[in-house]
């Protein structure tokens, strides 16, 4: 009985031939039977193995993931031409690899970028050890799993499948772009009045996150604050209405938005001052903020004085006693100009029903002349709010403070020829 072991690297037919010879002397009488020849087809068998691990469990967008991936021939056969294959999944972005080879393996690419495709030949006990680096996208929404498959070559048993293929799976760590803005339309508030913020939550996605904080500590400058707050794509969790500092913890869907209104009472006595604000949104710690920078939202305005306005009426005094009575109509179309210290700094006509108005007005002097209109003799001005004083024809004087709100400095015109409506508003005076 003889055993011997085929050649790892044997191929083809296996031809064992045994002879007997006659001693010298002896006469052979059947030569036929003096050889025995065994043929055996060579079936190469290969134990072909691969392994994946990145040494991670979880992995979130811009997370670099270093994979290792060890091919190994465990044998008898050597294995020439063995596929290796990793198609790696959209999560995953620039990809490179590395690699090495141990105990005569061929074939393996030193370096390269992308998906793995590889023909190696691998002798019994040889592997071929690849570092592969991928970096997580923004845009991932599922877990990332990656599988690697080794292939035994046409013609070569693989006497073991189960080890095959590899994979690695890591749980997604959720990437969100939360956004925030606020501003009240302007760089400039008036003490004493009301401002109005409006700030917008954003989650541009691409995932859906639950448990963000919406928060704002308004300046001491401001006061009677109170909101309201709208929602579109699916987001819960604000407050629909409320008083005082914002802070909400919200559920945004990808696509979502959260409106809050805010109005406030600007403190009186903070003229020149610089009132600032800043709302922000947070993100909980189970998802991975893409974009901090828009996370914070900062309105800054310059502190005026509280203005003040003036306003009045140019009518027909139909009895020239300096009182605009209710029979008494408005002129539309008169000129009124607005000066200080002599010089016009604003001008407006009357409208339908004779009033005119100027707002916006910083504390000071002011005087208010009306152009005086042809069809009309002029008639008695009179500072009926109580506040100003007539300083000629067509003319008054009014300082105002911060605030102030002038009204009724009308200016009464007589017909020069009474319209039948005048003549009858004055018989039923």
């Amino acid at each position: 009985t003889i055993t011997a072991t085929v050649a790892a690297d044997a191929t083809g037919n296996l031809v064992n031939t045994a002879t007997v010879t006659a001693p010298t002397g002896s006469i052979e009488i059947d030569t036929a039977n003096n050889t025995a020849t065994d043929t055996d087809t060579i079936v190469r068998q290969v134990d072909l193995a691969v392994t994946k691990t990145d040494n991670v469990t979880t992995a979130g967008p811009g997370d670099v993931l270093n994979y290792v991936i060890v091919v190994t021939n465990n044998g008898p056969s050597d294995a020439v031409g063995a596929q290796v294959t990793d198609t790696f999944p959209a999560q995953l972005t620039s990809i490179s690899f590395t690699s090495t080879a141990a105990g005569g393996a061929t074939g393996n690419t030193a370096s390269g970028t992308g998906n793995l495709s590889e023909t190696l030949t691998l002798p019994s006990g040889a592997s071929v050890t690849y570092q592969i680096s991928a970096t997580v996208v923004d845009s991932a929404t599922t877990d990332i799993l990656n599988t690697v498959t080794v292939a035994a070559p046409v013609g070569t048993t693989e006497t073991d499948t189960a080890n095959n293929t590899a994979s690695d799976q890591d749980t997604l760590i959720p990437g969100v772009d939360l956004a925030i803005t606020k501003t009240n339309g302007t760089t400039g508030v008036s003490a004493g009045r009301n401002t109005t913020y409006t700030i917008v939550v954003t989650n541009n996605g691409p995932n859906a996150v639950t448990g963000a904080t919406v928060a704002d500590t308004f300046s001491a400058l401001l006061s009677n604050i109170t909101y309201t707050s709208s929602v579109t794509g699916g987001a819960t969790g604000n407050t629909a209405s409320g008083t005082g500092n914002l802070n909400d913890t919200v559920n945004m869907p990808s696509g979502s938005t959260i409106t809050y209104t805010v109005q406030a009472l600007v403190d009186i006595n903070a003229v020149g001052q610089s009132l600032v604000n800043t709302a922000t949104v947070t993100a909980p710690n189970t998802v991975r903020e893409l974009n901090p920078n828009n996370n914070s939202a900062t309105d800054t305005d310059t502190i005026d004085e509280l203005l003040a306005q003036l306003s009045g009426f140019v009518y027909v005094d139909l009895d020239d006693d300096g009182v605009f009575d209710a029979n008494e109509r408005g002129i539309a179309g008169v000129e009124i100009i607005l000066e200080q210290n002599g010089a016009q700094i604003d001008t407006t006509t009357t409208g339908s029903d004779g009033s005119y108005a100027f707002a916006d007005l910083a504390a000071g002097d002011y005087q208010v002349r009306e152009t005086q209109p042809s069809t009309f003799r002029d008639g008695q001005e009179t500072a009926a709010g109580g506040q100003g004083t007539v300083a000629d024809d067509d003319l008054f004087s009014v300082t105002l403070a911060p605030g102030d709100n002038a009204q009724q400095l009308n200016f009464g015109e007589i017909s020069l020829q009474p319209s039948k409506r005048d003549l009858l508003a004055s018989r039923f005076a």
